[in-house]
C-alpha cells in the first residue's frame, strides 16, 4: 500500500491519510478503513481525522520515485483527489468501531 500522511489546518489540525489500494472495488474498503485506523491508533496513538481510498498508481511520485507530497496536500486541500473511498471521523456514528462511516 502506497501512502502519504499529511496535517490539515482547521479549527484544529487533523492528520489525514492517503492511500493506494489494489483492489477498486468498494467490497473491501470499510475493511481497509477499519484495519488501518485501528493500526495506526495503536501503534502510533494517533487517531486519523480523514482517511481516502484512492486507486493504484494515482498517487504521483517525483523524478526520483517518491510520493510528491506537496501535491497530495494541495490536491486534498482543493478536492480534487480521485478519491475511491472516503472516511471522515466526524461521520462516524457515535458508538461505533474505528471503521465505521464513509462514502
Amino acid at each position: 500500500m502506497l501512502s502519504q500522511v499529511t496535517s490539515v489546518q482547521g479549527h484544529d489540525e487533523a492528520v489525514v491519510l492517503i492511500a493506494e489500494v489494489r483492489d477498486d472495488s468498494a467490497r473491501g474498503h470499510a475493511a481497509v478503513v477499519d484495519a488501518v485506523t485501528t493500526a495506526i491508533s495503536s501503534e502510533h496513538g494517533v487517531t486519523l481525522s480523514r482517511l481516502c481510498l484512492l486507486k493504484q498508481k494515482s498517487v504521483p511520485k517525483t523524478t526520483s520515485g517518491k510520493i510528491a507530497r506537496r501535491w497530495c496536500k494541495r490536491a486534498f486541500d482543493a478536492g480534487t483527489l480521485d478519491v475511491l473511498h472516503a472516511w471522515d471521523e466526524e461521520a462516524r456514528p457515535s458508538g461505533s468501531g474505528a471503521g465505521a462511516g464513509g462514502e
